[in-house]
């Protein structure tokens, strides 16, 4: 009797094994493990899930490592599995474009993105000024490969995880945009961080507005951009360009509350903006390049 109940019991696994694989078998998962060792991406994988593909990711080695995996049930009395993963030969091109987004990810931390020369606003002043009309800019300059290539090698990226059938829902934590250093044309600049998110309805990765940290910007000369009047920041600030950049500055310095010394209009030609203390007020003026 008690050798019937066993091999009733082992069967009941059997049928158990068999529904388990045939509804996870197909599933496909990422996990992250930034400087494991190839033995810790392997279990990472295997308490990731106990049947499927897993891609395990490694940003510190820019390498990505495919586990199959799977779940063993080795005995009866007591219940008893065992969850085993071996490695796969991983898509080249999914390995090259992860590689690929960490390098070009270091290397724009690492300076400041210039934006291009036709971009319409030339100064933080002008950015600060009205921030979703930056941003937008932003974003337009990103969608057409501007920045520094980050939207060619996001797509890149992109098409290989698609190809490789690794759900797009974990993209965004894994390849989080980090926050990047915008340079205007008159060497002002700002920190933004443009992100992205997953289209359920199109099965896209799609590029959303850019999030500007306006308590990072900095003039020309490295200087955090004073917010008014009251806090003295405008005094001894000086900025020289052309009358697209002193319009902007202008506009700044009237914003916060700052009186004009003669004309407040910038020259033709450009010129100079300063801005000192005359008496106990603070007042700036605007002089025509010689």
């Amino acid at each position: 009797m008690k050798r019937t109940s066993v091999l009733i019991a082992l069967a009941i696994f059997c049928i158990i094994a068999t529904g388990f694989s045939a509804t996870t078998s197909a599933s496909t998962h990422s996990a992250e493990c930034h400087g494991c060792t190839s033995q810790n991406m392997a279990n990472t994988a295997m308490q990731t899930t106990e049947q499927g593909t897993v891609f395990v990711f490694n940003k510190v080695s820019k390498d990505v490592k495919k586990y199959a995996v799977f779940t063993e049930f080795v005995d009866s009395d007591p219940f008893t599995k065992v969850t085993n993963a071996f490695i796969q030969p991983t898509p080249a091109d999914l390995k090259d474009d992860y590689a690929d987004w960490i390098d070009l990810v270091a290397t724009a931390v690492a300076g400041a993105i210039d934006l291009p020369g036709d971009f319409p606003i030339a100064t933080i002043a002008g950015a600060l000024e009205d921030l979703q009309y930056f941003e937008g800019q932003l974003q337009f300059e990103y969608r057409n490969n501007n920045l520094a290539g980050f939207q060619s090698g996001l797509r890149a990226l992109v098409r290989s995880w698609g190809s490789a059938n690794i759900p797009f829902a974990s993209f965004g934590s894994l390849i989080a945009p980090p926050r990047l250093t915008i340079r205007f044309s008159d060497g002002s600049s700002v920190e933004v961080e443009i992100t992205s998110s997953y289209n359920a309805t199109t099965g896209n990765y799609d590029v959303s507005v850019a999030t500007t940290y306006a308590n990072s910007a900095l003039d020309s000369e490295g200087n955090p951009i004073p917010s008014s009047v009251s806090g003295l920041g405008w005094s001894g600030f000086s900025v020289t360009g052309s009358s697209m950049v002193l319009a902007e500055w202008i506009a700044r310095a009237q914003a916060a509350g700052v009186p004009f010394l003669g004309p407040s209009s910038p020259p033709p030609t450009g010129g100079t903006m300063e801005c000192e203390i005359h008496g106990e007020v603070i007042y700036c003026e605007v002089r025509e390049n010689q």
